[in-house]
């Protein structure tokens, strides 16, 4: 009887989707403060190397590229703020589409910017979603983006 009933458990544990490692414990990972000063400090001297690179007339490495403006020198700061956002953000959001609101949460084109994982944009057409877009409109003398 004792074997029937083992089988019987055994069989309900393998059937219901069981999984001894399913019932791990996840254990938190560390998270560390971001060390915005570094990063700064590391930005400063690429540009530093990039602007030193290019007046010199010689190639730009790869692991630079990333401060090449469209008009070819590193990108730089424009108007007021040290960043869009502290020099005030876009003065407009708008959407191609956007999803009715369900219940109190809506979709809308300002919800892609304003800071919260809970209100998201989504669009509001029919299939998936290509060719839908999201348009910020700044202020002018703003730095780039």
């Amino acid at each position: 009887m004792k074997k029937i009933l083992l089988s019987a458990l055994c069989a309900v544990f393998a059937f219901s989707g069981f999984n001894a490692e399913a019932q791990k414990v996840l254990k938190p990972i560390k998270v560390e403060r971001h060390d915005f000063a570094k990063e700064d400090a590391k930005y400063q001297a690429d540009v530093k190397q990039y602007t030193q690179l290019a007046e010199a007339g010689k190639t730009i490495p790869e692991e630079l590229w990333y401060l090449e403006s469209p008009d070819g020198g590193p990108y730089d700061t424009v108007g007021d703020g040290d960043g869009w956002y502290n020099a005030g953000g876009p003065s407009s959001v708008t959407a191609s589409s956007h999803l009715a609101p369900q219940g109190k949460y809506t979709y809308e084109a300002k919800c892609a910017h304003d800071f919260s994982l809970i209100t998201p944009w989504c669009e509001g057409v029919e299939g998936n979603g290509i060719g839908e877009w999201l348009l910020y409109k700044f202020e002018t003398n703003f730095q780039r983006v």
